[in-house]
C-alpha cells in the first residue's frame, strides 16, 4: 500500500510501479512489506456484486553503496574500511592498487605512497550501485625549516621569516622559546603557530630555540634550531 489508487475497468492484467525515493532507500529493512487492497464491483441483472480482499507481499529495495575511511593513511599500515551500504548482499571492492576483495568490511594496506581511488560495487537481486572515495597514502614526515632576516645583520627588533621545508607533512606546529609578548610576536594576525610558514618579530636580543613539529597519518617529526 503506497497511497495510490488504480481503477481498472476490465479483467486484463495490469501493472503498478512502486516508487521508493532515494531519500528512503536506506530507511527500513531491505525487503519492505506492502499490501495490495482490492475491491471489485460488477453490475449484474439482479443488482451489484462486490468483492474485496488484501494481498500481502514484500518488495526488495535497490542497494545503495557507501563507505567510510580516513582521508590519509600511512604506507604499509592496515586500513579498516567501514561499509555503510544498505540493502546489498554482495560486495566487490577495487582498491586501485591491483587488489580486490568481496568482504563486507575489508582491511587493506598500500605499499606505495600516492592517491588511490577505492571503488565499491554493492549488489542485490534488484541490481547494483557504485561509489568511490579517494585516499592519500603517505610516508613518514620529515620536519625542516629555514629562516631569513628582514635586515642583515639581524639587530633587535628584527623580523624573521620562518619557511617550512618539511616533506610528507600535512599539519605543522611551531614553538619558540623563550616565549611571551616581550620577547616576540607574530607579524601577521592572520597567522597562527600552526601555519606552515610564519613571520616573527623578535624584540629582545639573545638566543631563541625554534621548533617545528611536522605531522601526518604516520606520526610526527621534530626539527629545532637555536638562533
Amino acid at each position: 500500500r503506497d497511497g495510490n489508487v488504480d481503477t481498472i475497468y476490465s479483467y486484463d492484467p495490469f501493472q503498478h510501479v512502486y516508487n521508493i525515493p532515494d531519500s528512503l532507500v536506506c530507511e527500513g529493512p531491505p525487503i519492505r512489506p506492502f499490501s495490495l487492497c482490492f475491491k471489485g464491483q460488477k453490475d449484474c441483472d439482479d443488482g451489484i456484486s462486490c468483492q474485496s480482499g488484501t494481498y500481502d507481499f514484500g518488495i526488495i529495495v535497490r542497494p545503495e553503496a557507501s563507505f567510510i575511511l580516513p582521508f590519509q593513511v600511512c604506507v604499509n599500515t592496515d586500513v579498516s574500511i567501514t561499509n555503510t551500504s544498505c540493502n546489498a548482499n554482495t560486495y566487490l571492492w577495487d582498491f586501485g592498487n591491483g587488489i580486490t576483495s568481496t568482504d563486507a568490511n575489508p582491511v587493506v594496506s598500500f605499499d606505495e605512497p600516492g592517491f588511490y581511488n577505492i571503488l565499491l560495487t554493492a549488489s542485490n537481486q534488484c541490481g547494483m550501485d557504485m561509489t568511490s572515495v579517494s585516499i592519500q597514502v603517505v610516508e613518514s614526515p620529515m620536519a625542516d625549516f629555514a629562516f631569513t632576516a628582514e635586515t642583515e645583520p639581524a639587530c633587535a627588533p628584527v623580523l624573521l621569516s620562518l619557511n617550512n621545508q618539511s616533506v610528507h607533512s600535512s599539519s605543522h606546529a611551531w614553538t619558540i622559546s623563550p616565549s611571551g609578548p616581550t620577547f616576540w610576536e607574530l607579524a601577521d594576525t592572520n597567522l597562527t603557530m600552526n601555519s606552515p610558514n610564519i613571520e616573527v618579530i623578535f624584540y629582545q636580543p639573545g638566543e631563541y630555540t625554534i621548533t617545528l613539529n611536522a605531522t601526518n597519518a604516520c606520526g610526527t617529526d621534530q626539527f629545532a634550531q637555536t638562533i
